[in-house]
């Protein structure tokens, strides 16, 4: 029995045979065209790589910004919140001090 790569001929018909060399033949000028013109193949991936790197660029650039819009948010209520608490502080302070000097006119009164 003779073997090739293909396979063993003599259990194979001629038609199957025939197709089988042609599918490696087909197979062989397929890579010889991928070496002689590896362009052709990195022109075709470069379409479809660089419209997913432009999509992946905006969707960077649109998480970016809503992050910006969420800080700006965020720094908007701590300086409402910075306000709020400055103001009760002044309430406090006054309401104490008020109270202090009531307390000390008032009482030194009721001795008398």
């Amino acid at each position: 029995m003779k073997q090739d790569k293909m396979g063993d001929f003599k259990s194979q018909p001629k038609a199957s045979i025939q197709k089988q060399v042609v599918a490696d033949e087909d197979a062989n000028q397929a890579q010889q065209n991928d070496v002689n013109h590896p362009d052709e193949k990195i022109a075709t991936h470069k379409g479809s790589s660089l419209s997913t790197i432009a999509q992946n660029v905006h969707q960077i650039v649109a998480g970016m910004q809503e992050a910006e819009k969420e800080e700006d948010m965020r720094k908007s209520w701590q300086l409402a919140a910075h306000i709020l608490d400055r103001f009760f502080l002044i309430i406090f302070l006054l309401v104490i001090f008020i109270t202090a000097i009531a307390m000390l006119v008032v009482r030194p009164l009721t001795i008398i």
